[in-house]
């Protein structure tokens, strides 16, 4: 089992009742503040252990909920989740309003996503983003009183509401009702309330079978939902999954034949095999399976482009042509104990073949990007990237 925390803030309307939550990420339990490296990967922990792990309800009651996102989940590259109405997405103080990224903000408020900017600090080149988020935060200790009045006097020209987050004495509450604020965050009323989940391990040499045994074309409908339900901690987090908001569905889902119905048989054995691969490489670096998963795609890609094998085929190529890292053995040792087909394991280990080939040129390309062969190559890359970043963010 691995331990996964976040913490949950409330926010208040001007009656001191309570709005929603914000959920934030922490990495370690003893700290009541996070240090982030990664951006993307802090708001997807947040948004798998609150959507995914704990349940959202659960986190939040019938409140909303606020979290934190970045460029990357802006701009699509990271998918959001589609359960809108329960789910408002803050824009951070460090995302440029490039028109990339305004664009795509215009299209999320036009989907109906709910939205808000984190502290704000006026520019003019924000006033296309002002027009359609819901709230505005100010950080009423980065700015003097003036500053705040200054800020206010502007954005009431907006239909907006303001948020005065870090409110920790009684005085900067009435000054905050006084100037207009609608909603109120900080130590005054409350702090972070930390939160934790837990994520279970599985069997190292039976996950790696599953993974396996996944990617086998001629695995269909029953056997898959047969060595998914015998797996208990692996049918917990699918079903999990696929009653979060990331896939949307309009009712609950009760049962693995049923989520296999509703979500097709691909999305679910994809992603029953990056959390199979996550398990995997517990202790590695998280770049191991990315690289993994990234090579697994690529190849598939480029499978695309033949007709001697299934497309499943050459994912699975990429996707074990770091086992030797993975399990810490010659390549040769990792593969002989897998049940694969004896093409399959030529293809991986001595890189001939068609299968071969494909995990060839990839490794190429990696070494050197400005040789590619051919812009196959290179788009495949492309796309095989933003997949992994997509997939990732579940893990």
């Amino acid at each position: 089992m691995s331990d996964h925390y976040f913490a949950r803030q409330p926010i208040l309307d001007r009656e001191q009742q309570l709005f929603a939550y914000e959920l934030l990420y922490r990495g370690d339990l003893l700290k009541n503040s996070a240090e982030i490296e990664d951006g993307d990967a802090a708001t997807a922990d947040v948004m798998v252990s609150s959507l995914v792990d704990s349940g959202l309800d659960d986190v939040v009651g019938s409140y909303p909920a606020l979290i934190n996102v970045t460029t990357a989940f802006l701009e699509g590259r990271l998918a959001l989740p589609e359960k809108k109405d329960s789910l408002i997405f803050e824009i951070l103080e460090d995302v440029k309003p490039t028109p990339k990224v305004i664009d795509a903000i215009l299209e999320l408020a036009e989907e109906g996503y709910r939205l808000a900017l984190d502290d704000y600090e006026h520019r003019p080149e924000f006033k296309p983003i002002l027009e359609v988020v819901e709230l505005v935060k100010l950080d009423i200790r980065a700015l003097s009183s003036s500053e705040l009045s200054r800020h206010v006097a502007i954005l009431q020209g907006y239909d907006c509401r303001l948020l005065g987050e870090k409110v920790e004495t009684r005085e900067e509450y009435a000054l905050c009702r006084d100037l207009g604020f609608s909603y109120f965050q900080g130590y005054f009323f409350s702090r972070p309330q930390q939160m934790s989940v837990q994520r279970s391990s599985v069997n190292r040499t039976s996950a790696l079978r599953l993974v396996t045994r996944l990617q086998d074309s001629n695995c269909g409908f029953d056997e898959i939902q047969e060595l998914i339900v015998n797996d208990a901690a692996l049918s917990v987090r699918l079903l999990k999954f696929v009653n979060s908001p990331f896939c949307g569905l309009s009712h609950e889902v009760h049962s693995l034949r049923e989520a296999l119905a509703m979500v097709g048989l691909r999305l679910v054995r994809r992603w029953a095999t990056l959390l199979l691969m996550e398990r995997l490489g517990e202790g590695q670096s998280p770049e191991l399976i990315n690289l993994a998963l990234t090579r697994g795609k690529m190849c598939e890609l480029l499978g695309e482009h033949c007709d001697e094998h299934d497309t499943s085929e050459y994912f699975t190529v990429g996707l074990f042509s770091v086992l030797d890292v993975l399990l810490g053995q010659p390549l040769e040792t990792a593969v002989a104990s897998l049940p694969l087909g004896p093409h399959i394991k030529t293809a991986i280990q001595h890189k001939t073949g068609p299968l071969g080939q494909s995990i060839a040129d990839v490794i190429a390309f990696e070494k050197n990007p400005q040789r590619a062969q051919s812009e196959i190559v290179a788009a495949a890359h492309v796309e095989a990237i933003i997949w992994t970043q997509k997939f990732s963010q579940l893990s």
